[in-house]
């Protein structure tokens, strides 16, 4: 592939990439060692600085190499593609093991594998003296700084060490015996990094191996197997519930409201499945995540929106926070909706929590199930990108909205809010 071409292939991709906010919860190092702290304080700002050579741009915000991990490791295990697996199964029949390891333990096996090969990835690796690790033991399991590694008889031959912060488990170095790579030993540490953070760390979401855009074509294809896929990332502080806590049962809630005072409904819905989508026959879905998207389909929107409407919404969806969609027949736009992503003006959410709405139907397109059908989509198109918390308002008198709400499993109003 030219280098031409690769940048074409690359500037079309990035402006369409999935979005996700990752939460690194600074406030659960509370009563753990300062030095958590301070390295998730120091990423935070490191990767929320201006790019160097694109400085309308964060650093470490576009593109980012991201695995979205499911509930469970035998879902991640065949989520991956078949050559990994098969890599993985290899080094499991050549008696390598996987383990998280202390790493002071094989400073001379480290030094080996550093020192194995001088050319990594197309570059000249100098390996350096190996020091011991001086970073202090963890006390929580929402911020921890882990080495894994692969054996045998007793010697490391490949390695990596992993900053756990809130959602998000970053690869911060991994580095494989030369000699022995053929032996997938490298696969079988990533494998195995997957299965032991979805056994140990609760809040961890989000398995991340640097950048993607940044590495060679041989690196991508890696990268790829293991679902380690371009990603633009919103970084967050705050705290959200860890995977056990948001896996419970909603509390139900009785409300009472005054008679004759106007006020809006809100309703909360756990995602752990996809929803399963019914169908509306002639009736296309369209999902925009950013401002190109918009572009593509300024001629159906054009009908709906006033010239400066549309100006408005592409300024918006250059926000890693804001979705919009709609359902259009014959070119004509049937209904649409917005989304938010952490953030609602009306009321309170948890960063990665998505608020439906605002929402509009024809005249033509309601009692037709177009409405619940899109909002379907939605809600599956985001839980693939690791959201499973949603929030959905209406008022109280509209009933046609509430008939679609109950019918996409909301259940019961958890709060009301004057609007």
């Amino acid at each position: 592939m030219t280098d031409l071409k690769k940048l074409v292939q690359d500037t079309l991709e990035i402006a369409t990439l999935p979005r996700v906010t990752i939460n690194l919860m600074l406030n659960r190092t509370e009563g753990n060692d300062p030095f958590f702290h301070r390295i998730v304080k120091s990423f935070y700002e490191s990767s929320n600085r201006r790019h160097k050579k694109f400085p309308l741009i964060r650093r470490f915000s576009w593109g980012v190499a991201v695995c979205v991990l499911p509930r469970t490791f035998d879902e991640y295990y065949m989520k991956i593609e078949a050559s990994a697996r098969r890599n993985y199964k290899k080094a499991r029949r050549l008696g390598y093991t996987f383990k998280r390891i202390i790493y002071n333990n094989y400073l001379e096996d480290v030094r080996c594998i550093r020192e194995s090969t001088k050319e990594r990835q197309g570059r000249t690796f100098i390996g350096g003296k190996v020091v011991p690790c001086t970073d202090p033991e963890s006390t929580s399991c929402f911020q921890d700084y882990p080495y894994f590694g692969v054996t045998k008889h007793g010697r490391l031959f490949a390695y990596c060490g992993c900053m756990i912060s809130g959602e998000a488990c970053l690869v911060q170095h991994i580095l494989g015996h030369s000699d022995h790579q053929s032996d997938g030993v490298v696969p079988m540490l990533l494998i195995g990094v997957v299965e032991y953070i979805l056994d140990h760390y609760p809040s961890v979401r989000f398995f991340i191996y640097d950048t993607y855009y940044g590495a060679g074509i041989p690196l991508r294809r890696f990268k790829r197997k293991f679902s380690f896929l371009p990603h633009r990332v919103a970084w967050a502080l705050g705290m959200v519930m860890d995977r056990e806590k948001s896996s419970g049962k909603m509390h139900d809630v009785e409300l009472s409201i005054p008679d004759g005072l106007p006020y809006q409904l809100v309703f909360r819905r756990l995602v752990d499945e996809p929803l399963i989508e019914v169908g509306v026959k002639g009736v296309k879905f369209v999902f925009c995540q950013g401002p190109l998207d918009v572009v593509r389909n300024w001629s159906q929107l054009r009908t709906l929106f006033s010239f400066t409407s549309l100006l408005k919404s592409l300024a918006k969806l250059i926000s890693p926070n804001r979705q919009f969609y709609f359902m259009a027949q014959s070119g004509k736009v049937l209904h649409h909706g917005w989304t938010s992503t952490s953030f609602y003006r009306h009321y309170k959410v948890c960063p990665n929590d998505v608020v439906i709405g605002p929402i509009w139907s024809a005249e033509s397109a309601r009692g037709r199930g177009i409405a619940t059908a899109a909002i379907q989509r939605v809600i599956n198109r985001l839980r693939a990108r690791g959201h499973r918390v949603f929030f959905i308002d209406t008022s109280s008198t509209n009933a046609p909205c509430l008939r679609v709400i109950n019918k996409l499993g909301f259940g019961k109003p958890i709060a009301v809010y004057l609007r």
